[in-house]
């Protein structure tokens, strides 16, 4: 508080002195008069006792001693030219102008009778001859109004000031009592979820077991039910065989094949020898190895108790040779295609026998938790999207349900359904605690960022603040996001990001600091500086780009204003001009 006092007592300094410089009855501080009728224009009161007529004039950098009668006679005889203050003859000096009324002034004195009216109280063009008018008064006057406004100005926004720094101590207080109620309950969430993790792991213990005797059952009744597949495949395969082979010699010849018209491909009625050389890999007759291989393969879509029907049906008529070739190589396609998906269901069905016995071997929970890390993992998943879009879902939208049979028995189901919903609770707990520790988080930054003196800036994080000119809608969010939007249409161009207060080290906060906006083409990344200066509400007084992607604003805030310091009295402005 005292700092701001002092920075703002310092800034309102020459304003004060507007209202201050008030002359002395007889007294013009650009001609001194020294007695025996000298004048020496161009010099404050405060160097009057340097100037004695009764004594010889000794130049100000001790270059010279002179009569006082060269003092102002228009030679130069000093070299620092302190002998002529109120002339021109002397290069690189100063007039000094008294300007009573109004604020004092110093100007080169080269300006000394040039015929132009610099001082307004007419003391830099004496000669005769002059035409300049003394307004040092209505001068006086019109500022000394300027500075009054800006004093009850600066008195509002102090009052608001106060306001806020009022707002800030009743905010850091709740955020403060806030941390501790959550780290209260951080305790209880963290006893919570342990507890939760132990009841977890004994009934997924408990799953696991009983997952792994249903999983071995499972497994026999496969390998049951496989083996009865094939020993029936088999006692098929060999009844056809046997139909086939009339004499039993061990061979089925091409008449035998002629003889069976489930074999009729086309079916015009006959087994051709061409079809029945198709089903004996074209020889004339086949042995039990090459049927129980290939033969079978073949023939088993015709003549098996599911056979299908035919894919095509030919011409009652004329039948044509390249029909009847076309139908033998779709058939044969077809059975090939047939006999590699089968062998290669039983090369897969062999090969994950083998993983089923290796994992049992190694340990028969490793596969209940292969099941739960990948349930969990979707669970995390499901609650990472739940925890970012939940605002945006509405509460009264059910949440879907998939239910999935595994054929599990009671006793197995029940446990399962138990682990599920240890697991869920488990999830939860953890949930809640990821919150917890996640608001805390948010609210201890909050607490260590830098508000200012007396926490001025705290009450205005979040809030906002628009400014449009000729092209732009500009908006400024407090410790937040500065952007850009064109008036006539367009999307919103992120400037920078809040990074920090960047004013010089005797005030650090009358400067803010946005980075890391959007980058320019072939450019560096948008940035924006604002500057901060006392006033009555918080706006944005200008916007620029003094620079390729770097912006200046200028905004007015009351947390920038300090106390003004009190107007002296009518009385006390003479005796303080009469001191100097």
């Amino acid at each position: 508080m005292s700092v701001k006092l002092a920075e703002s007592a310092s800034t309102l300094l020459m304003l004060t002195l507007m209202v201050c410089w008030w002359p002395a009855p007889g007294v013009d501080g650009s001609e001194l008069d020294l007695g025996a009728g000298l004048l020496i224009r161009g010099i404050p009161l405060e160097r009057a006792a340097l100037y004695d007529p009764a004594k010889d004039f000794v130049c100000l950098d001790r270059s010279a001693k002179v009569p006082f009668a060269f003092v102002n006679d228009d030679y130069c005889d000093c070299a620092d030219g302190s002998d002529e203050p109120g002339t021109a003859a002397c290069p690189d000096t100063t007039f000094f102008c008294s300007n009573a009324g109004h604020v004092p002034q110093v100007i080169p004195s080269s300006r000394v009778n040039d015929g132009i009216c610099d001082c307004c109280d007419t003391s830099d063009e004496y000669q005769e001859g002059s035409s300049c008018v003394n307004t040092c008064s209505l001068l006086g006057e019109a500022a000394r109004e300027h500075y009054l406004k800006a004093m009850r100005e600066h008195e509002a926004g102090f009052k608001s000031r106060m306001n806020l720094v009022g707002e800030a101590n009743a905010k850091r207080n709740e955020l403060e009592a806030k941390v501790k109620e959550l780290k209260a309950l951080r305790e209880t969430a963290e006893q919570e979820m342990r507890d939760r993790e132990a009841a977890k792991k004994e009934v997924e213990a408990r799953e696991a077991a009983a997952l792994a005797v249903h999983r071995q059952r499972e497994e026999e009744e496969r390998q049951q039910r496989a083996e009865e597949e094939k020993a029936k495949r088999e006692e098929e395969m060999k009844a056809v065989w046997q139909k086939l082979d009339v004499d039993v010699d061990g061979l089925i010849s091409l008449a035998e094949v002629q003889a069976d018209l489930r074999l009729d491909q086309n079916k015009d009625g006959v087994v051709s020898v061409e079809e029945a050389r198709f089903f004996v890999l074209n020889q004339d007759s086949m042995t039990w190895e090459d049927f129980s291989r290939t033969g079978w393969i073949l023939m088993r879509p015709y003549v098996s108790d599911g056979a299908r029907k035919p894919m095509f049906t030919p011409p009652e008529a004329d039948h044509d040779p390249g029909w009847l070739l076309f139908v033998l190589f779709a058939v044969g396609l077809a059975a090939i295609l047939f006999l590699c998906k089968q062998q290669e269901e039983e090369e897969e069905h062999h090969q994950q026998q083998e993983e089923e016995k290796r994992e049992l071997g190694q340990g028969e929970d490793e596969h209940a938790e292969e099941e739960r890390g990948e349930s969990e993992e979707e669970e995390n998943k499901a609650e990472d999207f739940q925890d970012d879009y939940e605002d945006e879902v509405p509460d009264d939208v059910p949440e879907p349900s998939v239910v999935v049979d595994h054929g599990y028995d009671e006793e197995t189901q029940l446990l399962v359904d138990e682990a599920e919903k240890a697991r869920k609770e488990f999830n939860e707990a953890d949930r809640t605690l990821r919150d917890l520790e996640h608001e805390l988080n948010s609210i201890s930054a909050t607490l260590e960022k830098d508000f200012g003196p007396e926490d001025a800036f705290l009450p205005l994080e979040g809030q906002c603040m628009e400014h449009t000119d000729r092209e732009y809608l500009y908006k400024i969010c407090w410790f937040g996001q500065a952007t850009q939007k064109p008036r006539h249409g367009g999307g919103e161009t992120k400037l920078g990001s809040w990074k920090a207060w960047a004013g010089p080290e005797s005030n650090p906060h009358e400067k803010m600091m946005f980075e890391n906006g959007l980058g320019c083409w072939n450019g560096p990344n948008r940035s924006a500086h604002v500057h901060l200066t006392c006033g009555k509400e918080n706006r944005i007084v200008s916007a620029s780009e003094p620079s390729r992607c770097m912006y200046h604003f200028d905004v007015e805030t009351p947390a920038m204003c300090a106390h003004p310091p009190a107007l002296p009295e009518a009385s006390s402005h003479l005796q303080w001009h009469e001191e100097l």
